[in-house]
């Protein structure tokens, strides 16, 4: 009898650490989730800022800069 109540404490504790598992799992997906939600905002809410600054840097790389620079 004892060896049956432990078999089913054992099968016990195994599907609650497997629980455990799954759980950790989502909020995992829930945390990457998040992440990517903040990233689209913040690139929506800076998208002239970013636009603006990604155009100068390609203009001073090419050589037509707005500003002459000089020594």
């Amino acid at each position: 009898m004892l060896d049956l109540i432990s078999e089913k404490l054992i099968a016990l504790n195994l599907r609650a650490k497997a629980a455990l598992a799954d759980e950790r799992g989502e909020v995992n997906i829930i945390a990457i989730v998040l992440l990517i939600v903040v990233a689209i905002s913040l690139v929506i809410i800076f998208k002239d800022q970013i636009g603006g600054f990604v155009k100068n840097i390609m203009d001073n790389i090419s050589g037509n800069s707005p500003e002459d620079f000089q020594a």
